[in-house]
């Protein structure tokens, strides 16, 4: 049932022209440009890159003109992990203007592919770009051939994660209070693919896997699209929900190529069940948008055909439906 990768991605290339070019010029190029090809290949080549002495000096003389060498350096805290290395770094007196910490992210800028620069200027772009919202750290200061952007501290708050699997019993904190971190993949992206996650909800996203409620999808999906109505063209908002399907098909490919793990011996019978599960729902999530829009029937019947196959395979991915994060779950059913 399952057609070749290459097949699939040819379709995908194809897209633009059943969608009236909504993906740009719709040429190789520009897909081999977007963030999609980066999540196939599976390459990172941000790993690795941790706040050095040498790199740790670096900063500390950027940071110098704000105390003038009267402050010192005593406390030094990872946040993240090897893949993508932050750090905090606490002083002995507040910095004027910045405060008692702050926050450094390093990058990989030498050895082949490595894109660090690239990144850290993405990250300073939305950074600056985003400064005025009052919901992101501020950027201090940045060196891109030492690789490092310093910014402002935000303190500790719940991750998002955090709160969608009810982890943290103070996690709950209102719109007003939300901080946006991490802004190293920032591009100029497709509104219809960023619009997708949404409704996925986050089809990358597998270590805890669930679903949001229909109406939490409902209501994020009117306000993105009141954001949008701000400043984008009416002739493009009246495409929004073919943009949209048009996302939504560019996410699944990557996805669809999990295929060949369906069916191969997994850690455990949970991880069989999740990868099942999760790409059916994702599959209905795209051909409900398609449907919608009345847009890429070709690709909407070949995937209805797959879920339906894999559902009759494995029945268990789609009996009993997914659950929704513990966050939207009664109490009774925690």
């Amino acid at each position: 049932m399952a057609a070749p990768p290459a097949l699939v991605w040819t379709w995908i290339h194809r897209i633009a022209a059943e969608s009236d070019g909504l993906v740009g010029r719709g040429g190789r190029a520009d897909w081999e440009r977007g963030p999609f090809v980066i999540a196939i290949t599976g390459k990172n080549a941000l790993v690795h890159y941790p706040l050095t002495a040498h790199r740790r000096d670096t900063v500390l003389a950027l940071l110098r003109p704000f105390h003038g060498g009267s402050a010192s350096l005593v406390a030094e805290v990872s946040l993240g992990h090897d893949w993508a290395p932050v750090t905090r770094l606490t002083f002995d007196r507040d910095l004027p203007g910045v405060g008692r910490a702050v926050v450094v992210k390093t990058r990989r800028v030498d050895g082949a592919g490595h894109g660090g620069p690239a990144h850290l200027r993405r990250e300073e772009a939305a950074l600056r770009l985003a400064a005025p919202t009052g919901v992101t750290a501020r950027l201090v200061a940045s060196d891109h051939a030492a690789g490092v952007v310093v910014t402002t501290d935000l303190e500790d708050w719940p991750t998002l994660e955090s709160v969608l699997l009810g982890a943290d019993a103070d996690a709950a904190t209102p719109p007003h209070a939300v901080r946006i971190v991490d802004f190293e993949g920032a591009i100029f992206g497709h509104l219809g693919f960023d619009l997708s996650f949404l409704h996925f909800p986050f089809p990358t996203y597998s270590a805890h896997w669930a679903t949001l409620p229909d109406s939490v999808v409902i209501e994020a999906d009117r306000a993105y699209r009141r954001e949008l109505a701000k400043g984008m063209p009416g002739d493009i908002l009246e495409r929004l929900d073919q943009a949209l399907a048009v996302g939504a098909a560019a996410a699944l490919a990557v996805r669809v190529q999990r295929l060949p793990l369906l069916a191969a011996p997994g850690p455990d019978p949970r991880t069989r069940w999740r990868r099942r599960a999760q790409l059916v729902q994702q599959i209905r999530v795209f051909t409900r948008l398609a449907e919608s829009a009345a847009t890429l029937p070709r690709m909407a019947d070949w995937y209805t055909r797959l879920a339906d196959a894999m559902s009759a395979r494995w029945p268990d991915a789609t009996t009993p439906p997914p659950a929704t994060f513990p966050a939207f779950r009664s109490a009774r059913h925690r």
